[in-house]
């Protein structure tokens, strides 16, 4: 006869919660956020800064920004210092600000290792130059009042709606230019005006009415393709009408494009001389004297 017996208890137990972890207490922010939406889904009217995410959509430059981050594959955390194209771009700012080459590599990193109100050692870049950073001021994030900043959320609301609007226009704009018809009978179907806009070149020129993120499109483009930009003035649609090839370059493009070779030049020439006199007059640099001193 078979008889039933009792549970067997096996010596694998549960996982435990230390008794400190009951004095946890949850997030203010997150209980704000929670709170705001639970108002929002009873009809409330509530306008909420818990959790820094505004009520309006992303403005459609950073979104576009962050796909093409994306695409790129930037998805990984970055360094403290920022990423390799950030210090690039402080250091040709810093290099053309200060007359000197300044590594990218260097820069970020001594200002982000810098406290508040104290001077960085003097740096010795592998460029020839010498840099030391002082930081005045490091700006500590906080919530504004509401009050404060009512008003201009909902002109930013607002303006960002009337944009996102005039995006969608011009892209549906663009989809109806077929090779049967052109973006000027296409617009002139929807009561717009086209205006044609004289040669245009890579780089920037004064008065030109056509936007920089228009320009970059139209030159990746083939001649009869339609393209669509944005940026914070508004949405533009434009179709590349004609290819031209100059014979020569225009004294307004070549004069800024001489200074800049000039200018990268200098830096060069004043690299390798820097690097030809240490090798010639060996010098040591002695960081703990640099350091006291600074």
């Amino acid at each position: 006869m078979a008889t039933a017996t009792a549970p067997i208890r096996t010596p694998v137990q549960g996982p435990t919660i230390a008794q400190r972890a009951a004095t946890l207490k949850a997030s203010v922010t997150v209980a704000f956020m929670n709170r705001a939406k639970a108002m929002q889904r009873q009809g409330v009217d509530v306008l909420s800064f818990a959790a820094g995410e505004p009520d309006f959509d992303t403005p459609a430059a950073i979104k576009e920004a962050a796909k093409r981050a994306l695409d790129a594959g930037a998805t990984k955390y970055t360094a403290v210092e920022g990423t390799p194209v950030l210090r690039k771009a402080v250091a040709a700012w810093f290099s053309k600000a200060h007359g000197f080459p300044v590594a990218p590599n260097e820069v970020m990193k001594t200002v982000f290792g810098t406290d508040q109100g104290q001077s960085s050692r003097m740096i010795d870049t592998p460029e020839g130059a010498i840099f030391a950073v002082h930081v005045d001021k490091v700006m500590q994030p906080h919530v504004r009042p509401l009050a404060e900043v009512k008003e201009q959320a909902i002109a930013a609301w607002l303006a960002e709606q009337k944009r996102a609007a005039v995006v969608k226009e011009a892209e549906a704009l663009a989809t109806t230019v077929k090779p049967e018809q052109p973006l000027a009978k296409a617009a002139e179907a929807k009561k717009l005006t086209v205006t044609t806009s004289p040669p245009l070149s890579r780089s920037a020129q004064a008065g030109n009415p056509v936007p920089p993120a228009l320009v970059s499109k139209l030159f990746a483009a083939k001649q009869g393709d339609v393209v669509t930009a944005a940026d914070q003035t508004g949405a533009y649609t434009a179709q590349l009408k004609e290819i031209q090839i100059p014979e020569t370059m225009p004294d307004n493009v070549a004069g800024p494009l001489s200074e800049q070779l000039r200018g990268e030049a200098r830096v060069d020439v004043a690299g390798q001389f820097t690097e030809a006199l240490r090798k010639r007059y060996p010098v040591e640099i002695k960081r703990d004297a640099l350091d006291r001193m600074f």
